[in-house]
């Protein structure tokens, strides 16, 4: 229900970045209540039947670029099905991820965009370069989706141009991870603070400054014991 606020409010007013007073971030990035609208209209469809198909047309991609990523990486179809299969099993697959949600959508394109970047790299060929232009579409669509998605993929990217340093093999492929890395890092930042009144920082600080306030209190000894059935002050 939270998307779907700002799935209709789109569709209301015609305008992106409204206002979801139930979840403030979630207008700012509005990949999924895009998507879902614009097939809402085509097809003439509700919004609830627009985004099923959507979250059903995502665990699709979701589960064949995560299989083919896998058999690019092993080089066997039987160990891409097997990992596959065991990745199906976890319970953020299960339940999280198939609600009409944000990552629901940009988890999908993420490992899209993998599987393009491996499959090039194993390419070997520089005439492939298309390829290349669909990730960069992917990656600035991932921008306008999720926030946390996007910027855990890019701690990706980084990490895997790093580790291509140690790899003989990886130097022409070097140069590309190394340019995504920092296109990506150049999107999320644009996207977090040129949007007027994105306030994705504000969001996330809020999870881990609660989080460390705990964790000095416990480590100090101040943190109180809860009890039971007891109103809290």
């Amino acid at each position: 229900m939270l998307h779907w606020i700002t799935a209709d409010n789109i569709l209301r007013t015609q305008h992106l970045f409204g206002v979801n007073s139930l979840l403030p971030v979630s207008p700012y990035y509005p990949g999924l209540e895009i998507v879902t609208n614009a097939l809402s209209s085509i097809g003439s469809l509700s919004t609830f039947q627009a985004g099923t198909a959507v979250i059903a047309a995502a665990r699709l991609l979701m589960i064949l670029a995560l299989y083919m990523f896998y058999e690019q990486v092993t080089m066997s179809s039987r160990m891409a099905g097997i990992a596959t299969m065991i990745y199906m099993t976890n319970p953020h697959f299960l339940f999280f991820d198939a609600i009409f949600s944000y990552e629901t959508l940009a988890l999908p394109i993420a490992t899209f965009m993998l599987y393009i970047l491996a499959r090039y790299d194993g390419m070997g060929n520089n005439n492939y370069r298309w390829m290349l232009f669909i990730a960069w579409v992917a990656l600035v669509a991932l921008t306008t989706i999720h926030h946390m998605t996007d910027y855990v993929f890019v701690g990706f990217l980084a990490l895997w141009t790093v580790a291509s340093f140690f790899q003989i093999s990886g130097r022409r492929m070097r140069r590309v991870l190394a340019v995504f890395a920092l296109s990506g890092l150049l999107f999320s930042l644009a996207w977090a603070f040129l949007v007027p009144g994105n306030p994705v920082w504000e969001y996330l600080s809020s999870y881990f400054t609660t989080a460390f306030g705990e964790l000095e209190h416990i480590l100090a000894g101040t943190d109180k014991a809860r009890q039971l059935f007891t109103a809290q002050d």
